[in-house]
């Protein structure tokens, strides 16, 4: 398939500019299902070859950045395209972005002059595609919805319902949720300031070319609340911007804005947290749809940020409607991130017991997704013997029993052996969470033993914060 691109990429470039390229680089993956190629021609001079199998996707991105760049407005121009809409050619504009010196003053406490330069930068120029853009935009080709709409928002709120609090089991009231959602959907299409809606406003879309911004993966974008893109970009939880920070640029975004538009300076900052509030609810469930349903280690890594940007922002803030249902569960994500953000740099091991017939692994809530499972099932199961049944691996003539069993004693010492090496390479890189789940039928004799020496025997030989659960105790078979 590879070879078809670039046959298809060769073919439009020739005819593009009647001469050969002299390399093509495929470049990394991203989130999307687009392809991405570094086109190397006349030693110095690249561009980008794209593939994209979303056509509709395709037409949108090349018709926007066609009406921006007749605007000149910061995009990269469209050099061509093929018959089919699914293969492109477009500038190579930078591989150096925004997010790059975020990263940099944040690990280095240093958010300097020539870094804020350029975010008030790139505000400008959010600006400036935000309402000149707008003008004679043919949102007939926006993808996947023309406007900010109702019906948008509400599958933003669907993939935090179905992929966020359900994989997490979170409890709710579903028809009071709706409800909020209902009335959330509605503040929140209704009465703000509306141009074109970049929808994917955030540091690592702008390119820096010669200290100026260019914009990327704009196709998204839509009519819509310009608040959106300045809460998408200042909140952006992997760039961390300080919270002072966030409020001398809002303030500069606000002239600037001002300079295109009449703005009520306070009704627009009122309505902000609302705005916040849906993003961050937005990017939980598009991590957890990426995390907690398709398992992707960077985005389940990715879940435990939010949680604590959002318990920093509803410590300063307040919903700026009543949802109370919604609010409830907001203070519940929240106290996750409170938890884990007050946490040390000490290693949090976690060890449980379970039953795959009855509960299933247990999931990790911590950011690694996950650790060791030992199936015991393959162990001489005490729950046959009839003396047996009515206790469990805490039991003294149950652990005797299973100490006399040779394959025991092979499955544990192997066992240590595994977990061992883990927890020592997790000390020495700094790690702060290990899971360790050990399974059986009913979750009560094998399983529960096997998880009891683990706990003591990493209680004994390190220095780590360790616990214990049983999630079959509640269930355990009992005479009492």
């Amino acid at each position: 398939m590879k070879n078809n691109h670039i046959s298809a990429l060769q073919e439009l470039f020739y005819n593009a500019l009647s001469m050969q390229w002299d390399s093509i680089d495929r470049l990394p993956a991203s989130g999307s299902d687009r392809i991405y190629f570094r086109i190397r021609y006349k030693q110095n001079k690249s561009l980008l070859g794209v593939y994209n199998p979303h056509i509709a996707e395709n037409r949108c991105f090349i018709e926007y950045a066609q009406h921006f760049s007749e605007k000149n407005l910061n995009t990269p121009c469209i050099i061509a395209v093929d018959a089919s809409s699914l293969y492109y050619l477009v500038e190579d504009i930078s591989s150096v972005d925004l997010f790059s010196s975020l990263t940099y003053a944040n690990k280095n406490k240093d958010w300097n002059i020539q870094t804020l330069s350029l975010i008030k930068d790139s505000l400008r120029a959010l600006v400036n595609i935000q309402i000149e853009g707008d003008k004679g935009l043919n949102y007939k080709v926006a993808y996947p919805v023309p406007e900010f709409d109702i019906r948008s928002v509400k599958w933003d709120f669907n993939y935090f319902k179905y992929y966020l609090l359900k994989p997490k089991g979170i409890s709710f009231d579903e028809l009071q949720l709706e409800k909020d959602f209902e009335t959330f959907a509605q503040w929140l299409t209704t009465n703000h300031i509306e141009a074109f809606m970049f929808r994917d406003f955030q540091s690592r879309n702008v390119l820096i070319k010669e200290s100026k911004p260019y914009f990327i993966d704009f196709q998204g974008g839509r009519k819509g609340p310009v608040a959106y893109d300045l809460v998408s970009f200042l909140w952006q939880v992997s760039a961390n911007i300080p919270a002072s920070i966030k409020e001398e640029l809002i303030d500069f975004y606000l002239v600037e804005l001002g300079r295109k538009v009449d703005i009520d300076t306070h009704d627009f900052k009122s309505k902000l947290p609302g705005f916040v509030i849906f993003r961050l609810m937005q990017v939980m469930g598009a991590y957890g749809y990426r995390g907690l349903y398709e398992r992707k280690p960077h985005f389940l890594k990715s879940l435990q940020p939010s949680f604590c940007a959002l318990n920093d922002f509803l410590q300063n803030h307040k919903l700026p409607i009543l949802l109370p249902e919604l609010e409830r569960i907001l203070m519940l994500l929240a106290l996750e991130g409170k938890v884990v953000k007050n946490d040390s740099n000490r290693l949090n091991i976690q060890v449980c017991s379970f039953s795959y017939l009855k509960s299933g692994i247990p999931k990790d809530s911590s950011p690694n997704g996950g650790g060791h499972v030992f199936d015991c099932r393959f162990l001489p199961n005490p729950g046959r013997i009839d003396q047996y049944k009515s206790q469990n691996g805490t039991d003294s003539e149950v652990i005797q029993y299973l100490e006399n069993q040779k394959e025991v004693h092979k499955f544990i010492d192997s066992a240590f052996k595994i977990i061992d090496a883990s927890v020592e390479n997790y000390l020495e890189r700094n790690f702060t969470n290990l899971m360790i789940s050990f399974g059986c039928t009913g979750g009560q004799h094998r399983s529960v033993y096997s998880a009891e020496r683990t706990f003591e025997h990493l209680k004994e030989k390190y220095d780590v914060d360790i616990s214990i659960e049983h999630v079959m105790k509640d269930h355990w078979i009992s005479n009492h």
